[in-house]
């Protein structure tokens, strides 16, 4: 075959299809596109925003928190009797078992209390666990010593700080 034949051959060729094939490719407008999906998520954080600056929002928040702690904290309040830190002094030997005490151990002290290392499982934190603990109300110990274990009576607990408030320690033996 030579270009005579080529040239003759091409002459059977449809005009449409000759005519399709001599169009530029359509060229995905990428500017557009990338433009409206940036406004579109530029639009979704702001709705995002305004929703959690609402304060009726934060208030339905804070009751659905309020509600998940209060459960978790049930336990700890109700097991815990009135008598054990409003005495000042850590149960009798008869009624240890009702108070909610823990052993630690003293890591380094603060203002309000010292941060603690405990030495046992718990609900509400694990062996090795760093705890801060503060003095409730009225309770100040006397002298405290780092790297010492005590035993800790509970007033109260705050999963959100992990913040313990006691009422009684005293060394352990």
């Amino acid at each position: 075959m030579n270009g005579r034949d080529l040239l003759e051959a091409m002459s059977f060729l449809d005009e449409e299809l000759v005519a399709f094939s001599d169009a530029p490719p359509r060229a995905i407008p990428w500017k557009r596109v990338l433009s409206l999906a940036a406004c579109f998520c530029v639009l979704l954080a702001g709705a995002f925003f305004l929703f959690r600056l609402n304060p009726a929002n934060q208030a339905k928040e804070s009751a659905t928190e309020a509600a998940m702690f209060s459960a978790q904290n049930a336990a700890t309040d109700a097991a815990l009797p009135e008598s054990a830190c409003d005495a000042g002094e850590a149960p009798a030997a008869g009624n240890a078992s009702e108070a909610i005490s823990y052993t630690v151990r003293l890591e380094e002290l603060t203002e309000t209390g010292f941060r603690a290392t405990a030495l046992e499982d718990t609900p509400d934190w694990e062996h090795g666990e760093s705890i801060l603990m503060e003095y409730a109300e009225g309770f100040l110990p006397d002298a405290l010593t780092p790297g010492t274990e005590y035993r800790v009576w509970v007033e109260s607990f705050d999963p959100q700080t992990h913040c313990v408030t006691i009422c009684q320690l005293e060394p352990v033996s």
